[in-house]
């Protein structure tokens, strides 16, 4: 009598080893090793026990420990026995030597749970551990490798299987645009090419969408670059939305991805394992991890209040195990930024086309639209990207974007008049903050918004670009040697009385030029410094010259006070305020009733200068129809 065949394993992820690209991927999101001097790991994927021969043995020997309960060691409970409705786990090694296996459960608000407690032994072998019972379990699932004393032991390589087979064949089209950023874009291709599509060419397909005409690319399979006229994020991913949608190719999900990240492969792996195991009516949302420090997660997704963005997660510590064992906890999100977010095509594949902005609340809109779709959101630890931080990117000509997109949501999807008030609110703030420049622009919004639609829908976003761009006056640029690094957020002084009088005289702006504080040099009093995204007011009460600074680039914007542009200005706000307040009704109505157009196919393909007929973007005739588009 034959025995019975082991039922067959399913993989869910495998573990990250520390890689060299670019600043390097950091161990401490990989694994962390104890004490880190008594291990050797050896690129590209090993790590052993070592003895520092010349300090000697301590006494009493001190336990060598290897931990995977990290952001790419760990497996999620909430979302793996959550949404995903797994039961079991198993957890793979493979290593030589001799070792003591804990694994543990943390759900980052109880002590761990001890699941197991296996001791390896064997030369070159694979150990595999069955664990049941795991459904509607929350946080993380790690093991904890201790040595035996007096052996050695190297792992390498450590997987979660589940015996639970896919419940769908998912089919993911992954959109990237770019716009001369051909080194971000170079090496996610190679990245995603290598380890991504040469193991899943049948499940998986990258578009690059190239809105400058500039990218050069080797002819890898399983990517297409795409030229495109410039109409922005929102336009590069509706290009690709409009290739992914063609029911010829089979996708049942997208990835939007942006140009300016540096990815992980198994991101991308372990979103495609996800896919085969969650319900069709599913959006993933991956996390934004800073560049510059890159154990520190900017936000998971993000949600709005009127015009108030704050992001969920901010600022947790992905080397910290209560942080990853909240990270996939379930909770309402407004919205998943477009550095990674995945969409389903089944059942949406003519809902989920781009809202026509430039840059800036694409994403918003695009969460808000699904939350009235329904659709569920959830997100996957060890799934994410590294971004370049947007303090470090705040221009002038970005708040026209801001107001006009933030305003036009608002519109579309809150009942009341919160978001009306708080776009008055802000150009408010930057008037009495000395920022003139960012008001104008941002008074130029709100006049779009009263134009209505087709102050979007009607003039070449391009061409728009190009002119907001070129009228900036004051630039983000180099200003280290106007600032005093001491001064950066000094401390305030001043009473009541004090503060009562720069809040009725518009922060010193009804009070005559000789009342302010001498600004020749940066070292008198007053010149002021301010972090880039500071918005405070009393600070700078009758200084002259404030310089609003981001420490980490060195960058910043250099304003003085200006008392008649100060009072053009707030004629300009009272008159668009009187405007919107009067017209609001009207102006909401008018946006609403052509937001099912201008997120169609049929917009899209004339928006961009597309075939009506919507070929494949491969074929010749839609290619050279692109680029005439491009060279208008």
């Amino acid at each position: 009598m034959s025995e019975p065949t082991a039922p067959a394993l399913h993989l869910l992820q495998s573990m990250v080893w520390p890689r060299s690209y670019d600043a390097g991927l950091p161990e401490g999101l990989c694994f962390r090793a104890s004490p880190r001097a008594e291990w050797e790991f050896v690129p590209p994927g090993r790590i052993r026990t070592v003895r520092n021969l010349a300090i000697g043995m301590p006494d009493p020997p001190v336990q060598q420990s290897f931990d995977l309960g990290t952001f790419f060691g760990a497996i999620s409970l909430s979302t793996w026995c959550g949404p995903a409705g797994l039961d079991e786990i198993t957890l793979q090694v493979t290593f030589t030597g001799a070792c003591r296996m804990k694994v543990y459960a943390d759900n980052g608000h109880e002590e761990r749970s001890l699941l197991a407690d296996e001791t390896l032994r064997g030369q070159e072998s694979q150990f595999s551990l069955h664990l049941k019972g795991l459904k509607d379990r929350r946080g993380i699932l790690y093991p904890v490798f201790e040595p035996l004393y007096g052996h050695s032991f190297e792992l390498s390589d450590a997987r979660y299987l589940t015996s639970k087979a896919p419940q769908r064949a998912a089919r993911l089209a992954i959109i990237m645009p770019t716009f001369k950023r051909e080194k971000y874009a170079t090496q996610n291709v190679e990245l995603i090419h290598e380890h991504v599509l040469k193991d899943n060419s049948d499940r998986c397909r990258l578009f690059v969408i190239d809105n400058a005409g500039t990218l050069n690319l080797p002819a890898y399979e399983g990517v297409e670059l795409v030229r495109n006229r410039n109409f922005g994020g929102a336009g590069g991913f509706a290009r690709g939305v409009l290739c992914a949608s063609d029911e010829r190719a089979g996708f049942t999900h997208m990835l939007f991805c942006d140009d300016d990240v540096l990815i992980e492969h198994q991101s991308i792996s372990r979103l495609l394992s996800l896919l085969g195991y969650i319900p069709d009516d599913t959006v993933i949302s991956g996390g934004m991890l800073r560049y510059s420090n890159r154990h520190v997660l900017h936000e998971r997704n993000g949600n709005v209040f009127n015009m108030h963005i704050f992001g969920n997660r901010h600022k947790y510590d992905m080397t910290q195990t209560t942080d990853l064992a909240r990270y996939d906890e379930a909770g309402f999100s407004t919205f998943c930024g477009w550095w990674f977010a995945c969409y389903p095509l089944t059942g949406y594949r003519d809902k989920l086309l781009p809202y026509p902005f430039f840059v800036g609340w694409d994403d918003i809109e695009m969460g808000r639209r699904c939350n009235e779709l329904q659709l569920k959101s959830i997100s996957l630890l060890g799934i994410g990207v590294w971004h370049e931080e947007f303090e470090k990117k705040d221009t002038n000509w970005r708040w026209f974007y801001h107001t006009r997109n933030g305003l036009v949501v608002c519109l579309l999807y809150d009942r009341g008049r919160g978001g009306l008030k708080h776009a008055f609110r802000e150009v408010w703030k930057a008037l009495v903050t000395y920022r003139y420049e960012r008001a104008e622009y941002m008074l130029d919004g709100l006049a779009d918004v009263i134009a209505g639609c087709d102050s979007i829908s009607e003039q070449a976003a391009d061409e728009l670009h190009l002119k907001l761009v070129a009228r900036e006056k004051d630039k983000f640029r180099d200003v280290g040697r106007l600032v005093v690094p001491d001064r950066l957020d000094g401390p305030v002084h001043g009473g009541k009385f004090k503060r009562w009088i720069a809040k009725m005289t518009f922060n010193g702006h009804l009070l005559p030029l000789f009342m302010f504080k001498q600004a020749r040099e940066p070292i008198d009093p007053g010149w002021q410094v301010e972090h880039l995204r500071r918005e405070r007011q009393f600070p700078i009460f009758l200084s002259r010259k404030v310089v609003y600074y981001e420490p980490t680039s060195g960058k910043g914007i250099l304003c003085e006070v200006d008392h008649a542009r100060f009072f053009r200005l707030m004629f300009r706000l009272l008159v668009r305020w009187t405007q919107l307040r009067l017209g609001y009704k009207s102006v909401r109505a008018q946006w609403r009733a052509r937001h099912a157009e201008m997120t169609s196919p049929v917009f899209w393909k004339r928006y961009l200068g597309l075939q009506a007929s919507a070929r494949p973007t491969s074929e010749p005739e839609a290619e050279e129809a692109n680029t005439a588009a491009i060279a208008k």
